[in-house]
């Protein structure tokens, strides 16, 4: 008896009750820390300053799911002209061989803090992004949060990384009650 009132003593010296409410709170409303918040609107800053920079999205080749072994040949940022969805990062992947060689299929990233729930993880669509840039064979801890823009557009355009990319095709519902088929691309690893 008297561990657990010792250990019930160590708990609450650790962590008052308001701040696991505002915890708890933050979680239920599925809001990340204050200094993740922040710097994703950082980010999405930076983003803007470039973004009369980058071309408009001229579309992706729609290509049979399967595994590919691509090149990186750019990267950019596309801002919702009326506001209806977030901010995207794109990157486009150029085949390298097989029946669809030469062709470019695209990457959609959404710029969001918005904390995506499934079932093995929670995560947000920024984290996603990062996941992207390292599985490139980047680190990403090495990219200063407002340098991201820069390496997107300069030197993932200049250097061309070879990745083996997965392409998926999805169907789902979207807002207007239309079934679609989407074609998800991801990067699997950096290319010897």
């Amino acid at each position: 008896m008297a561990k657990k009132s010792s250990k019930s003593a160590r708990t609450s010296k650790k962590s008052s009750p308001r701040k696991k409410a505002a915890t708890s709170s933050r979680k239920a409303r599925g809001v990340r820390k204050p200094g993740q918040v922040k710097a994703a609107a950082d980010l999405a800053s930076a983003w803007e300053e470039r973004a009369k920079e980058y071309q408009p999205f001229q579309g992706s080749a729609e290509v049979p799911p399967g595994e590919y072994r691509a090149r990186v040949v750019g990267g950019r940022y596309v801002v919702s002209e009326d506001g209806s969805s977030p901010d995207r990062v794109i990157f486009d992947y150029e085949i390298l061989d097989g029946l669809h060689q030469g062709e470019v299929v695209s990457s959609f990233d959404r710029i969001s803090n918005e904390v995506i729930r499934s079932s093995r993880r929670e995560f947000t669509p920024l984290d996603l992004l990062i996941e992207r840039i390292g599985k490139m064979g980047y680190d990403p801890k090495s990219i200063p949060f407002h340098q991201l823009p820069d390496f997107v557009q300069e030197q993932v355009a200049e250097e061309q990384p070879e990745v083996l990319i997965r392409v998926r095709h999805r169907t789902a519902v979207g807002a207007d009650g239309n079934e679609r088929t989407y074609q998800d691309v991801y990067v699997v690893r950096p290319l010897d």
